[in-house]
């Protein structure tokens, strides 16, 4: 580590000429981002991570070890096997040696790992803006292919205008499955055979591979094509034709092959350079045996020749075809003979044919290839040579045995002309590596062994990388001097054990009662931070113009290594960093914003824009409980300031106290919730309590619905129509009168009395449906709650005088009232309510005691309420779904079971790949991902969902049957019970989490019994 640190120091704390790439790992979790990630490390800085070790290699000798990642360091990421916490490392890239340059420049790559599962998809939206990663590698697993959250982060790269290099991995499981199907033929089957079929399987795994490439580009279409339509509604500018550049893949420019975990991926010009040189070896020898024998002629081409590659020139001293001349043809349906160097179309009716190596050649001669697509042949052929010979000998009888095995792959090998081998004897340093395993259980590592050298993953991916994504602009020009802004922002915090932090700053500020410290992970934009800056934040909220920012604390600088910190002097523009100074998480809680040396808000970066992002979807109560002796009060301040510290620091977590004064906890999703829990306790409370949580928590709101045409009072208001929350036990109380008074209403209006000496004052207050564009010009609004889209308004009939001296008692009774329904204590929603008339006979205004009208106004608007038809309001998320053509019955099947509604569907171009724009309800959210996987076989899946709004429940949760058509159909209105009233069950739940009066309802009696003994 020390000696990768001393390597990149330098380039990171001064304006080198040394281009600066930032790229982040996207993919579905399982695809093998964090492994590639270890890869690249064990490639680009050697020592740091041995190939020996689990993430690349698996268990080491067989045993039961634990797999190594560099970067899940934390134990939680290590007990699940996936990445929590997005993190990153500077590496140092030398590119090969080419015409251009014989001596290029090293590269700084800044390589950032990201989570997978969708729970932790804020890390993803938080380290994926363009500021922070202008470039991204998009990861594919070969075999799966477009899975989960393929499109969702597709979408996310579009909207953050990342430039991609698509990366096919696990490319080795592919073949794997041609092998197997392969070495299970006929045993008796002949060599000739045996060859055909293998032409066969490779050209069938080139149309795989075709095909996932075109199904990519098919969605990335379709959702660029969707952002740019939305982006122009709104009447912004986008560079659509851009996009379509950036997000077109092309096997020849920005795409690559890999197997992570075997350290070996190859792009197109890796292929034709090898194969150009290899064909050009075998032409000349051809050439030279045919000039010193007479009468002999060539083979045809018994595929059907188009065409043939020639260069002009006939002379015997330059190559017959060079890499670019099948880098034309790589992914196209063309065949290469490569003996004839004739092309032809390829032929799904004929025979196909592949030998790596001529049959009885002892040199490295060209095989056969017949009717093979080029790639098929010159990319894929030669894994599958590989494969083929590692499953044939993968069960060595004896010791000899396997030595003779590993002799003869490097005898094979050895004609490819691979580096590492020497040419006249074959021998080779590390001999071992390429010898069977010889215990059960272990892992075979041959094909790595030889694959990592015939094409190195580091080349493949780093040279992509320099090609394709654009390097960071570095402002070389600006000095200690210079009065050029400094310009730095910072996405998200990082909590970062103390004993990982590498300093000699002493006064480093750990959080209360552990060993963590809240870091900052930071990149630099423009001009240079140095060690003890003060600097001003800017977090896009006005700040520079109406007030001036506040300056940080004198700050501290460290390179990130993955887990570990090692504080430096200063670090340049483009290059990533952590920063430190105290109180980091106060300056600017639960948003990222930007450092600069100047208050302008001109200097702010925003960071988030019109990228999706996922609401907390999970809530739960948390509760404290004491450990060794500790007081219920003491544990309670531990839990308050521990959650303050949490809700600062991660901006995917919702704090929230309730109005009884309970602790809410909302996350993403149920794994989401679990690890924040567990470092609510080890981080931020210090270990010192345990934290107990309850149920999950659906937040409701309560509303009041139109009259049915056959239930609308009549003009005089003298009967009350039949409702059946008016003979619910729960609200005997609301309808039964209050302590200040009594109170006697129907069909939505409330007379109250208020009580005094003389007892001759009263309030009438009637309770509506709100719509804004319905409003009396003669109704004079008093006030309005917007958050509940409520109002109060003063009739026109009403004593103004009365109003306004009692004005300020009536607006605190309506707050109350709508902060809190009588349903089951939740928000009102889009109701009215009119203060209709006044009554103070004889009595003075100053007789009535304080807080009287308040709660007299609270009490009738209750009352009213319950005497209207009443509804609850749930909480819709909205999310696009994808599914396939065969799945989308299920997917449909799933949404109207959970009472989701479809917004629209759109078919994906060229697959039969549909995305579903849907909502469904919050009370529905839980466990809809497992229900959806299983009832479509894993061809449906949940996408990130966000909130939609609030939408009104139409069933009414206190039905009864009340006609004699109704009582006949369903029974008496005292026994009906409709257990599939959502509404009913909504309540009845809410009402019991909340400790309130729930329905009289009989759970279970048993027979009274004496203790007389029968006889």
């Amino acid at each position: 580590m020390n000696s990768l640190v001393n390597q990149i120091t330098p380039l990171i704390t001064t304006h080198s000429a040394n281009s600066t790439f930032t790229i982040i790992i996207l993919a579905h979790i399982d695809c093998g981002k964090t492994t590639l990630c270890d890869s690249l490390i064990h490639s680009l800085a050697p020592g740091i991570i041995s190939h020996r070790e689990g993430a690349l290699d698996g268990v080491d000798d067989g045993g039961d070890g634990e797999k190594v990642r560099f970067f899940d360091s934390l134990g939680e990421e290590r007990r699940r096997g996936i990445t929590i916490v997005g993190s990153g490392i500077s590496l140092v890239y030398k590119p090969s040696p080419s015409a251009l340059q014989s001596n290029p420049l090293p590269h700084v790559i800044q390589l950032i790992d990201s989570p997978g599962h969708l729970d932790f998809s804020h890390e993803v939206h938080a380290l994926s803006n363009s500021s922070t990663s202008p470039g991204c590698v998009f990861l594919i697993d070969a075999v799966k292919g477009i899975e989960v959250r393929t499109v969702q982060l597709i979408r996310l790269g579009v909207q953050s205008n990342t430039v991609p290099l698509l990366t096919i991995n696990k490319v080795d499981l592919l073949f794997d499955v041609l092998v197997d199907d392969h070495m299970n033929m006929n045993p008796d089957t002949t060599q000739q055979e045996r060859r055909t079929q293998r032409g066969a399987d490779l050209t069938a795994a080139w149309f795989r591979l075709r095909g996932l490439i075109e199904q990519v580009n098919a969605v990335c279409a379709t959702v660029v094509n969707s952002y740019s339509s939305a982006m122009e509604e709104k009447g912004r500018s986008v560079d659509r034709q851009g996009l379509e550049v950036r997000w077109t893949f092309n096997p020849r420019q920005n795409v690559a092959f890999a197997s992570a975990s075997q350290l070996w991926g190859f792009r197109g010009r890796d292929v034709t350079k090898y194969w150009a040189s290899r064909i050009n070896r075998n032409c000349s020898r051809i050439g030279n045996d045919e000039s010193s024998s007479s009468g002999s002629s060539g083979s045809s081409d018994s595929s059907g020749s188009s065409g043939e590659i020639s260069n002009s020139s006939k002379s015997s001293s330059k190559p017959k075809i060079t890499p670019k001349q099948i880098r034309s043809l790589l992914w196209s349906d063309s065949c290469l003979n490569p003996h004839t160097l004739k092309v032809s179309k390829y032929n799904s009716s004929k025979e196909s044919y592949f030998s790596m190596n001529h049959a009885d050649g002892n040199d490295d001669t060209v095989g056969e290839i017949r009717n093979v697509p080029i790639f098929a042949a010159l990319a894929i052929g030669p894994i599958w040579e590989l494969a083929s010979f590692v499953r044939a000998t993968k069960s060595p009888k004896s010791l000899q045995d396997a030595k003779d095995s590993g002799l003869k792959l490097q005898e094979l090998v050895r004609k490819w002309g691979l580096p590492g081998f020497d040419s006249s004897t074959g021998k080779n340093t590390n001999a071992k590596e390429f010898e069977p395993p010889k215990g059960k259980g272990m892992i075979d590592k041959r094909i790595g062994a030889v694959m990592r050298r015939f094409y190195p993953l580091a080349e493949a991916i780093m040279s992509g990388v320099v090609e394709t994504v654009p390097r960071e602009e570095v402002h070389a020009e600006v000095g200690v001097d210079s009065e050029e802004d400094t310009i730095a922002i910072v996405p998200k915090y990082l909590p970062v054990f103390r004993s990982n932090i590498v300093t000699t700053v002493e006064a480093i500020t750990c959080v209360e009662g552990n060993d963590i410290v809240v870091f900052g992970f930071c990149k630099v934009l423009k001009g240079m931070v140095r060690e003890g800056d003060r600097l001003f934040v800017l977090n896009g909220n006005g700040n520079g113009k109406d007030e001036e920012p506040i300056k940080t604390p004198p700050i501290h600088l460290f390179i990130i290594t993955g887990s570990a910190y090692s504080q430096v002097g200063s670090v340049a523009a483009g290059k990533i960093c952590a920063i430190y100074c105290p109180g980091l998480e106060n300056l600017c809680p639960r948003q990222a914003f930007t450092l600069s040396t100047s208050s302008g808000g001109d200097n702010f970066v925003e960071l988030d824009g019109d990228r999706q992002k996922m609401d907390p979807i999970l809530k739960v109560s948390v509760e404290a409980e004491a450990v060794g002796g500790m007081g219920g009060m003491e544990a309670r301040n531990i839990l308050q300031s521990g959650l303050r510290r949490l809700g600062n620091t991660d901006a995917s977590v919702s704090v929230e106290i309730s109005a009884s004064g309970e602790f809410l906890l909302g996350a993403i999703g149920e794994v989401h919730l679990e690890n924040t829990v567990k470092n609510l306790v080890e981080i931020y409370c210090g270990c010192k309590i345990k934290v107990v949580t309850g149920e999950n928590i659906v937040l409701y709101k309560e509303t009041t619905a139109d009259w049915n045409d056959g239930d609308k009072p009549g003009k005089n208001n003298s009967k009350q129509i039949n409702l059946g929350q008016l003979l619910n036990p729960m609200f005997k109380s609301e309808l039964g009168g209050g302590s200040n008074g009594d109170f006697e209403g129907k069909n939505g209006v409330c007379r109250g009395l208020i009580s005094t000496t003389t007892s001759n004052a009263a309030i009438t207050i009637r309770v509506l449906c709100y719509d804004p564009e319905s409003e009396l010009e003669s109704e004079l609004e008093m006030a309005k709650s917007n958050d509940n889209s409520c109002t109060l308004v003063q009739s026109s009939d009403c004593n103004s005088d009365l109003v306004n001296k009692l004005q300020a008692e009536i607006i605190a009774g309506f707050h109350l009232a709508v902060k809190s329904g009588p349903l089951m204590e939740e928000p009102l929603f889009k109701i009215k309510v009119v203060v209709e008339n006044i009554e103070m006979m004889t009595v003075a205004v100053e007789e009535i005691g304080p807080g009287v009208i308040m709660g007299v106004v609270r009490s009738c608007i209750r009352h009213a309420f319950l005497t209207r038809p009443v509804r609850i309001v749930e909480r819709y998320y909205r999310g696009e779904f994808q599914t396939s053509l065969e799945a989308l019955g299920s997917l449909y099947d799933v949404l109207n079971r959970r009472r989701g509604r479809v917004i629209g569907e759109e078919m994906v171009e060229n697959t039969d790949m549909i995305l579903v724009l849907g909502e469904i309800p919050h009370s529905e959210c839980f466990g809809l991902s497992a229900e959806l996987v299983t009832a479509s076989r894993g061809e449906a899946v949940v996408p990130i969902l966000e909130i939609a709004g609030w939408v009104v429940c139409e069933k009414d949760p206190f039905w009864v049957p009340h006609s004699k058509e109704e009582r006949e159909d369903y029974g008496e209105a005292h026994a009906y019970v409709d257990k599939k009233n959502e509404a009913k069950n909504a309540i009845a739940a809410v009402r019991k989490r909340k400790g309130l009066m729930g329905d009289l309802v009989l759970v279970q009696a048993e027979k009274q019994r004496t203790l007389k003994t029968n006889k």
